[in-house]
């Protein structure tokens, strides 16, 4: 048999282990039965007692195994076990799957919580495969996972239904070289299913993420922290049958990068994000790996940014979230005429670097950050610029330098409004004027109308 031994190294401190009537816990002790009454404690709903039975399947109760105790679940022919609760674990907690049969067995638990000091231990037979399924949350604290290999069909699947807090990294420490073959984290929700990293994760086990084939249930992957991060993925050729790796996933997906490292995040693969990329800090790596936004993406930008322009689809929305300065416009504004609606709640407002074209609303969410900036700062360089004293030569010469404001130019579609209480300062422009239509420049409240008196020509732009 070989030994493999998972660390996982997490910093969060969190448990849903909760004291209710009829809780389970095991007692201190080595080499403990879980399937004997002497191994736990109940809670009778004020206090801990002596239990005279031992948890078994099907059971509505949570089960705590506390740091001092070390327990043995050891699986019979091809049984499984469902616990309508939580499963903590402390100590040290081994399910002995000893068929030598090619057989997947499984366990249920409503939350599984892996904390600091703790220890959850596969310990396989000749070739069976062990599918814990979590319904609800997937939550490492702390400890190891040792997974202890006993055939080249071998294999733990975490199948989870619902949300993942993994915040470190994984180290994998091999016997005799068979791997941990379609080991992973597979992602089989209904419903919205979150994944959450707060620190690295190790190159073997960042590619063993998976989600179902098919599924079309709204995914979200965070990286926070601050440590150095790569994205997780999937690789093909671990996958089991009917899911695919993370990244595969191109439509219903979003993406948070929230890491305040020197380096930031980088993408481990190509990646497309089909819902909403939120740039809140640090830089996301797109450099070596190409990042796609699908057609209709929103990107929310406050402290973050990208360090490469990314492939864009044909329209795409930009929102300036709250931030504790005046952000600069980077790689997440495209260079083609594709934005539809550009949002700023940032009080601080956002620094143009470029002509660009606003095809839908723009929306001025936040008051001026001062009396002389907008909150949409399109302005290069203010010097010079209508310091002409009147009446002198060429005062009221407009092609003059000195009466050029030096700006970026806002283009606003045919179609394009503007709201808010905000304001553009800087050159505005707009094309393809209508006859008795009005329109706004900077400020909802700044509007002109051309009229055609006659018949007279109106401006083209």
């Amino acid at each position: 048999m070989k030994n493999q031994l998972l660390y996982i190294f997490l910093l969060a401190t969190i448990s849903l282990f909760a004291q209710n009537n009829g809780d389970y816990r095991s007692v201190s002790g080595s080499n403990q039965n879980f399937s004997i009454a002497s191994t736990w404690e109940i809670f009778n709903g004020s206090s801990w007692v002596s239990a005279s039975v031992a948890p078994t399947s099907g059971a509505t109760t949570n089960i705590h195994i506390i740091s001092t105790s070390d327990v043995t679940y050891t699986t019979t022919g091809n049984n499984s076990f469902i616990l309508d609760g939580n499963l903590t674990i402390d100590g040290t907690f081994t399910v002995n799957v000893n068929t030598n049969s090619n057989t997947l067995l499984a366990a249920q638990a409503n939350n599984f919580t892996l904390n600091s000091g703790g220890q959850f231990i596969t310990d396989f037979g000749n070739n069976p495969q062990l599918e814990v399924r979590i319904l609800d949350n997937f939550i490492i604290n702390g400890g190891q996972l040792i997974y202890n290999d006993g055939g080249n069909n071998s294999a733990i699947f975490f199948e989870l239904k619902g949300n993942a807090q993994i915040n470190g990294g994984i180290t994998l420490n091999e016997a005799n070289g068979r791997g941990l073959n379609n080991s992973g984290l597979y992602l089989s929700g209904n419903e919205e299913q979150t994944l959450t990293i707060s620190s690295q994760v190790s190159a073997l086990a960042r590619e063993r993420f998976f989600i179902a084939a098919g599924s079309t249930n709204q995914i979200k992957e965070v990286y926070s922290g601050s440590l150095a991060q790569n994205t997780v993925f999937g690789s093909n050729s671990i996958s089991r049958s009917g899911y695919i790796g993370i990244q595969n996933r191109t439509t219903n997906n979003s993406l948070t990068i929230n890491n305040s490292s020197a380096t930031g995040v980088s993408l481990s693969t190509s990646k497309t994000v089909a819902n909403r990329l939120e740039l809140l800090d640090g830089v996301l790596n797109n450099s070596s790996n190409s990042l796609t936004l699908a057609t209709n993406a929103l990107i929310e930008r406050s402290g973050g940014e990208l360090s490469a322009v990314p492939t864009f689809g044909s329209s795409l929305d930009l929102l300036y979230s709250s931030h504790s300065s005046q952000i600069l416009m980077g790689n997440e504004v495209p260079s083609s005429n594709i934005i539809t609606d550009f949002t700023i709640t940032n009080p601080n407002g956002v620094l143009a670097d470029r002509n660009f074209t606003i095809n839908g609303v723009l929306d001025l969410a936040a008051a001026n950050p001062n009396p002389t900036n907008g909150l949409l700062e399109m302005v290069r360089d203010y010097t010079g610029y209508a310091q002409t004293a009147y009446g002198s030569a060429n005062y009221n010469d407009s092609t003059q330098d000195f009466n050029n404001l030096d700006s970026w130019v806002l283009t606003m579609g045919s179609n394009a409004t503007t709201t808010g209480i905000g304001d553009v300062t800087g050159k505005v422009k707009r094309t393809s004027l209508v006859n008795n239509t009005t329109y706004d420049f900077g400020n909802k409240n700044t509007q002109i109308t051309f009229n055609s008196v006659n018949g007279s020509a109106i401006p083209t732009s």
